[in-house]
């Protein structure tokens, strides 16, 4: 009975639902440079991380297996940095709402990265936008 009736009080803060957006950006092999056909969906990013319904904002940055570990960690924090660096220098936002993190093919056994086919986030930064939307 304890259990349900904290679930009751705690009701009122689930009245609002979130929308969620994600947008992957495709680095090049040993690149941490932004190509310039991402600044437009970085820029769509940015102005809704500005609105009022901006909830958080969560940036994972991969790299395939070429290069060892150490530089492919290097490498992935450098992608999550510079979306994160371009964001922030762009647009004004709560940046305690930012998640970042950069994986290595060590990282997580749930991914296998020796095939080339095997894992979609190869060489790529994974951009998740949640925002506060009222619920139907």
């Amino acid at each position: 009975m304890q259990i349900i009736t904290a679930l009751l009080f705690l009701m009122p803060l689930f009245t609002f639902g979130q929308s969620t957006s994600v947008q992957t950006l495709r680095f090049a092999s040993g690149s941490y440079k932004i190509d310039k056909k991402y600044f437009s969906a970085l820029n769509e990013i940015g102005h809704k991380c500005s609105s009022d319904t901006f909830g958080f904002l969560k940036i994972f940055a991969y790299t395939d297996t070429k290069g060892s570990i150490k530089y492919n960690k290097r490498l992935s924090k450098k992608r999550a940095e510079v979306v994160y660096n371009y964001l922030t220098k762009h647009f004004k936002f709560d940046i305690t709402k930012v998640y970042i993190t950069w994986l290595g093919e060590e990282t997580d056994g749930a991914y296998d990265l020796h095939f080339p086919d095997a894992h979609v986030q190869q060489r790529c930064v994974d951009i998740i936008l949640s925002f506060k939307k009222p619920l139907d």
